[in-house]
């Protein structure tokens, strides 16, 4: 009923443009409701989302309906929002590009120009500073580790100087509603980063082909300044638990994988890297499948148990 809604407001698959946008956006001049492309964005999402459950539900119809109306949102996002000369989308801000790169609208070809003035933007335009608000503060640095640049975040993460979290908590110890730090003094939006630390830090990822952590991720990332961290959830099937240690050539990573589950594990480290578990090479472990190496990570499939990898450089 709600996706039958927003058809009816919808002109050529795009939606009128609401009044909260990136709300409380740091970018310049910023007005309520802008970036204007934020509702077609969560109208295409939406889309994707009914499709995959569709699927789930073994409803053929509805997923190819779904999932050709997300296809038509995203050819109609592009045409109005996407500009080919400068690869930006509508304002080039870094919730504008942010986001489509985090839905996967941005067509393929040019993912990587998107990405590439996203960066520039925070690093030469604000000097390692955020500009968004809170929905960018969300997806943002989520669309910036699953491109690979982890890095990029981590530097937003820890800055120092306003805006950011740092200078936040100087003055409160809870989160406001703004950068600004006007208004709300206790709103949770920009605490959204939370996850980040699970996701990419410890490492712990959602399989969604997999529901409720019967088959898992654990995929942690080496951040500058950060030789150490360990994270862990409570699922439906038990505790899952990555623990992970960093210095001179040698990465170790502890890894808890309930009863009845899999895991697959990436190591970060060198191709030419010695793998083990528990001190024994993982290619004479048959409890351990190495699948193989890709950008930066050894990749491994497990079933349930306690591991201890080390990844030692050579």
């Amino acid at each position: 009923r709600y996706m039958k809604f927003l058809d009816s407001i919808s002109n050529d698959y795009i939606l009128p443009m609401g009044w909260i946008g990136d709300w409380g956006s740091m970018v310049n001049g910023w007005k309520e409701g802008q970036p204007e492309s934020v509702p077609t964005a969560f109208y295409y999402w939406d889309a994707m989302i009914l499709s995959k459950i569709a699927k789930v539900l073994n409803n053929e119809g509805d997923r190819l309906f779904y999932k050709k109306l997300a296809n038509d949102i995203r050819a109609a996002y592009n045409r109005k929002y996407f500009n080919h000369e400068t690869v930006n989308y509508t304002d080039g801000s870094q919730m504008a590009n942010a986001f489509p790169l985090y839905l996967g609208i941005v067509p393929e070809d040019a993912k990587n120009k998107v990405l590439e003035n996203l960066v520039n933007d925070i690093e030469i335009k604000n000097g390692n500073h955020l500009t968004t608000g809170v929905l960018g503060t969300k997806y943002m640095p989520e669309a910036l580790a699953m491109f690979g640049r982890t890095d990029v975040a981590w530097s937003i993460i820890n800055q120092k100087t306003y805006p950011g979290w740092n200078s936040m908590m100087e003055k409160y110890t809870t989160v406001c509603e703004f950068w600004t730090l006007k208004q709300s003094k206790n709103h949770v939006m920009m605490g959204s980063i939370d996850a980040w630390f699970y996701k990419y830090i410890a490492g712990i990822q959602i399989d969604e082909t997999n529901p409720a952590f019967s088959a898992f991720i654990i995929k942690p990332n080496i951040l500058a300044g950060l030789s150490k961290a360990e994270g862990k959830t409570e699922t439906i099937r038990g505790t899952v638990s990555s623990k992970w240690n960093h210095e001179s050539g040698k990465f170790t990573l502890e890894v808890v994988v309930p009863f009845n589950c899999k895991a697959k594990i990436f190591l970060p480290a060198e191709q030419s890297a010695e793998i083990l578990e528990n001190e024994i090479p993982v290619r004479n472990i048959k409890e351990v499948e190495y699948i193989g190496y890709s950008d930066g990570f050894h990749q491994l499939q497990v079933n349930s148990g306690s591991y201890n990898f080390i990844a030692l450089k050579k």
